[in-house]
């Protein structure tokens, strides 16, 4: 009994120094303001939400439906309630983080209750440390992103199997934030169905709650494709999945590699106990099938076999992908984290508590050091620092002349066509227009820029495009408003 309570003791202890971490993390970064890109892009979109007062979602008044709006009504609900504060809308993606190591805890208890004998509490927390651990659990737990969204409904389905309700809640979380990965959970539903394949009436049932569960997953699909159309299909599905699939959209390249050498940097000398112990635990799957399959098929140690599997699955499609994000790992990380529990429950006593010991310590020491040991750096973007300083002058809108970079990104993504429907509408930098906070017309052409920009009431301009155009542009009508080391912020004379 002691042993237990002093589990438990040390199970909150854990829970608290990852949530002082967390909330010290964000005011640490308090002075950071959204970075380019996805929080910056979010950050915009959720404004025009509330702009626009709908949940037809749009980026510098341009549709953008790259993603469903979950994610995006969220945020705005944060701004609307608290205003357009960063640290406190990052504070919402550190609650579903702290969500995420809940489940990821209860899942833990759950699989191993049925999968081994080992009830020892502070080994139930052990994925939970190993996953707050990784920079990349960190970064999405404390910015603006979708990807924790995904994560918390993954583990929440799992974790929720038994219960319709419930788990059709975590489903809709994910597929209305980011679209068809968030049906991934579905996986295990098959074979719920088939263990009563003798039993019409709950076959049918269980069938008919798959079927539900996908057409109220695709309401969006129906709602977005009622208002633009085949515009809709285009921007989405082709751009943004299809394109995906046999691309590498925006430049995301990566060999074959790619996600195994991210979680190797992420995990460390962990991803040696990550490897043995899924070989321990398919050894007790095919054990299993072995001994009883007919059993085993039809019981829940199977249902859980399949969830702790999946991450298989998902790094089998990453890695046939030809875009690479790494970001996405963060759907992977949580349950391969479980599996170092079965090496640890084939040790012997002694050599367990030293690799609990190790693992442990060495996960507190690197999410110490990733959280608030060390100072972190701020970073802010020189643009950023124009953009708000051009907010508090009187203009109405603005013409932006994207630099040379950008021109010559945006020309090597349209020769090899990997660009989407959107990748153009940023302006090179959505934290730009987010801190500008004003119409902005981006141009990626000087000629286009030259012609059109006296239709606005102010204009910005690198310093060498500016030295490169100067003869063919009215100087005597415009002047500088503001300026950094390597951008000018010009506005009309005559515009009050």
């Amino acid at each position: 009994m002691k042993i237990k309570e002093h589990g438990s003791y040390a199970v909150i202890l854990i829970f608290f120094i990852i949530i002082l971490g967390v909330i010290i993390r964000l005011i640490k970064f308090s002075n950071q303001p959204f970075y380019d890109w996805d929080e910056s892009l979010y950050a915009q979109i959720a404004r025009e939400v509330l702009i626009n007062k709908s949940i037809n979602t749009t980026f510098n008044k341009n549709p953008w439906l790259d993603k469903p709006p979950l994610s995006y009504l969220m945020i705005a609900g944060v701004f609307f309630g608290f205003g357009e504060n960063e640290t406190i809308a990052r504070s919402l993606f550190a609650v579903f983080g702290i969500v995420v190591l809940v489940l990821l805890y209860k899942l833990t208890k759950l699989v191993l209750s049925h999968l081994t004998k080992n009830e020892n509490k502070i080994v139930f927390i052990t994925p939970v440390l190993i996953t707050a651990s990784t920079p990349l659990f960190l970064d999405k737990a404390t910015t603006l992103n979708t990807d924790i969204l995904v994560s918390t409904s993954i583990l929440g389905y799992f974790l929720y199997y038994k219960n319709n309700l419930i788990k059709t809640l975590f489903l809709l979380l994910g597929v209305w934030s980011k679209s068809v990965i968030g049906f991934f959970p579905l996986i295990i539903e098959p074979v719920l169905i088939l263990k009563d394949f003798k039993d019409k009436k709950k076959l049918l049932a269980k069938t008919g709650l798959l079927l539900f569960q996908i057409l109220l997953g695709s309401l969006w699909y129906f709602y977005a494709y009622a208002e633009y159309g085949d515009y809709f299909i285009k921007s989405h599905f082709f751009a943004q999945i299809y394109k995906r699939l046999i691309l590498p959209i925006e430049l995301h390249f990566g060999d074959k590699w790619f996600y195994f050498k991210v979680l190797g940097i992420d995990l460390s000398w962990l991803i040696l106990a990550i490897i043995l112990g899924l070989m321990i635990l398919i050894k007790n799957l095919v054990l299993d099938l072995y001994k009883n399959r007919v059993l085993i098929l039809k019981s829940d140690r199977f249902i859980l076999y399949i969830v702790l599997l999946s991450p298989l699955l998902l790094l089998f499609i990453y890695t046939i992908v030809k875009t690479k994000l790494d970001w996405y790992l963060i759907y992977i990380i949580p349950i391969i984290s479980i599996y170092p529990i079965f090496l640890l429950s084939n040790l012997k006593s002694y050599i367990r508590k030293i690799a609990i010991f190790l693992i442990i310590g060495y996960s507190i020491f690197k999410f110490s050091t990733n959280t608030y040991v060390v100072k972190p750096q701020i970073n802010i973007d020189e643009k950023i620092i124009l953009a708000k300083c051009l907010n508090q002058k009187n203009i109405d809108k603005l013409s932006f002349l994207a630099d040379e970079e950008q021109r010559t990104i945006k020309n090597v993504l349209e020769a090899a066509k990997l660009q989407t429907e959107s990748s153009f509408l940023y302006s090179g930098s959505p934290s730009f227009v987010f801190y500008l906070n004003k119409p902005i017309q981006t141009y990626y052409s000087t000629q286009e820029f030259v012609k059109n920009y006296k239709n606005s009431s102010s204009f910005v301009i690198s310093k060498q495009d500016y030295e490169n155009l100067l003869n063919s542009l009215d100087t005597d009508s415009f002047q500088t408003i503001c300026q950094t080391e390597n951008w000018i912020g010009f506005k009309k004379i005559y515009y009050k």
